[in-house]
């Protein structure tokens, strides 16, 4: 069965990490969502620099149903996660699930492959679809200095 995917990148993570945060946004959102955030079954966040929160259930949904992808040579979110944004969403200690993704750059994520759909572009589209994606394993578990943090960003 297809999910309702709420699919961000980059500083948009952010928004869209905030959004899931509120106990409701709307009456509409409200029905939708049978009371709580937004509604989506799952969340899909690209070349996240952070999301403002520490750990993925903090987004009021099963961390299971967290999904995260940023490409390696990604310079926004390898250079910037774990400072003012909050928790670098990849590790291990943030929750959710890292999917594979194969393009580059901190833009890169939805481009083809050379002979096709490229597995990010695969990756997403099977989340869409309620299906299960390539997982990345999710590495190390540290915590940023409470320093790094700004809180209420």
């Amino acid at each position: 069965m297809p999910s309702r995917a709420a699919i961000s990148a980059g500083v948009g993570t952010l928004a869209s990490a905030r959004l899931f945060q509120l106990p409701c946004l709307s009456t509409a959102f409200i029905a939708v969502a049978g009371g709580s955030g937004l509604g989506a079954d799952d969340v899909v966040a690209v070349g996240s620099p952070g999301m403002t929160v520490d750990e993925a259930e903090d987004l009021q949904m099963d961390p299971e149903h967290v999904w995260v992808g940023t490409a390696q040579d990604d310079a926004v979110a390898n250079n910037t996660s774990d400072y003012t944004l909050g928790r670098d969403p990849t590790l291990g200690g943030f929750g959710g699930n890292n999917f594979e993704v194969d393009t580059h750059g901190h833009s890169g994520h939805w481009d083809s492959g050379p002979y096709g759909p490229s597995e990010s572009l695969d990756n997403q589209g099977a989340i869409i679809a309620g299906r299960q994606p390539t997982e990345a394993p999710k590495e190390g578990s540290e915590m940023p200095p409470d320093a790094y943090i700004v809180p209420g960003l």
